[in-house]
């Protein structure tokens, strides 16, 4: 069997939008299993960090000895937030989590009452502010890769942010500059690491409204974007 492609991120890479209508509708992942016949591993969660990544890397993705593994972080670490992280995850993922109704119950009443109070608290506290500065966010890059190349043959594919929308600019200010700020963080790092950069920004330029339709997530034809682009980079790559 083929080594297996890899990939290491957070919603960008689960997500569909709007929701899949139809079967021929898929993200990239599903793209270049289905159509390339990649045997592929998604380690991806929602609001992942690359330090979630390095854990990955550590625990799971050197013991599958991948031909290649495709880093999409970014734009967890770079929006600007009124709350922690860890109650972020704590609500958000616990309400879409595996949990039946009576034991979401709890979380739910917690995410109407003490989640708007405690934002609020936090807010007046610190104001906002991004989960990763740019700085450990770049020594982090730089760590996954580097070890990557330590423990494995794959070739490391690092993905940037797709420009967020002017919809998720008014919901969390700041974030469309903080993303253009990481975005030359990751230009600086694939050309000093010598990494190929698959450039969402670019891909989604074009017709970023229906590219981009949530101002996070790729449409189906935005998948089809990156997805090509994944495939020219691994064929040249041969």
């Amino acid at each position: 069997m083929a080594a297996p492609i890899c990939i290491l991120g957070n919603s960008v890479s689960l997500v569909l939008r709007p929701p899949r209508q139809r079967p021929d509708e898929r993200t990239y992942a599903e793209l270049l299993r289905d159509d390339d016949g990649y045997a592929l591993i998604n380690w991806s969660q929602r609001a992942a960090m690359v330090s979630d990544g390095l854990r990955a890397v550590e625990d799971e993705v050197i013991t599958r000895y991948p031909q290649a593994v495709i880093i999409q972080y970014g734009i967890v670490e770079c929006t600007y937030r009124d709350m922690p992280r860890w109650l972020y995850q704590f609500v958000k993922l616990r309400l879409q989590g595996d949990e039946n109704r009576l034991q979401r119950l709890p979380v739910q009443l917690a995410a109407r009452t003490l989640m708007p109070l405690s934002r609020r608290v936090w807010t007046r506290l610190r104001g906002r502010w991004r989960w990763m500065e740019p700085e450990v966010f770049a020594a982090d890059i730089r760590k996954l890769v580097l070890l990557l190349r330590k423990e494995t043959a794959a070739l490391p594919l690092v993905m940037n942010i797709p420009t967020p929308s002017q919809r998720v600019e008014r919901l969390a200010p700041g974030t469309v500059a903080s993303a253009a700020e990481y975005n030359r963080v990751l230009a600086h790092l694939t050309a000093e690491l010598d990494v190929p950069l698959i450039d969402a920004a670019a891909l989604i330029a074009p017709d970023p409204d229906a590219l981009l339709p949530d101002g996070i997530h790729f449409s189906a034809a935005g998948h089809q974007r990156v997805a090509a682009t994944i495939r020219a980079i691994l064929a040249a790559a041969r």
